[in-house]
């Protein structure tokens, strides 16, 4: 009976002894991690895209010089109001995936507009869609606290280390992206 009664306690969500099997990585602790490092990575390259680029693609397509800074103060804008307003109770009430898969559709939006504004010339619809990349990213930082969900408690501050390492590649990934297509629309 007392056998029972531990094999009962070790399946409850309080239990405290940490077994073995909770001590090691597995193969799906690496492949979520691997998948949380690259989602960083492009998170943070869209940072460095956006901060790069906003004022350049605001005067390519026609903005006045005196509104430049209002695509990235659109994009800060988004960002903080993600972060103010739905991310403190949206991971709470509706789950992380949900919550994540809302910032991925932020980005499609904000890319959908940014695509138009570029094509058709619409300043306004930049800053929109700047916005919308803040949004995105204002939820997908997130990701490297979802981290230290995905492991053992003693591999957190690793977990946590690897996936904010992205930042490296995209450092180098933004702004190379940036450059390789400065010339892909024609601005004359």
């Amino acid at each position: 009976m007392a056998s029972e009664d531990t094999e009962s306690n070790d399946s409850s969500p309080h239990h405290t002894d940490v077994t073995r099997e909770d001590e090691s990585i597995t193969t799906r602790h690496i492949l979520d991690l691997t998948f949380c490092f690259f989602a960083w990575a492009c998170t943070v390259c869209n940072v460095t895209l956006v901060i790069g680029s906003s004022a350049l693609v605001a005067k390519s397509i026609g903005s006045s010089d005196k509104l430049l800074a209002i695509p990235l103060g659109a994009f800060f804008f988004g960002a903080s109001i993600v972060s103010l307003v739905v991310t403190p109770w949206m991971f709470s009430m509706k789950g992380r995936k949900f919550t994540f898969l809302l910032g991925i559709f932020f980005g499609i939006i904000g890319s959908s507009l940014g695509a138009v504004s570029v094509a058709f010339r619409y300043p306004l619809v930049n800053s929109m869609s700047t916005f919308f990349f803040g949004m995105a990213m204002g939820i997908g930082f997130h990701i490297r606290f979802a981290a230290i969900e995905l492991v053992p408690e003693k591999f957190m501050s690793k977990a946590v280390a690897l996936v904010v390492s992205g930042g490296c590649l995209a450092a180098f990934i933004g702004p190379e992206s940036g450059n390789a297509s400065r010339n892909l629309f024609d601005t004359e």
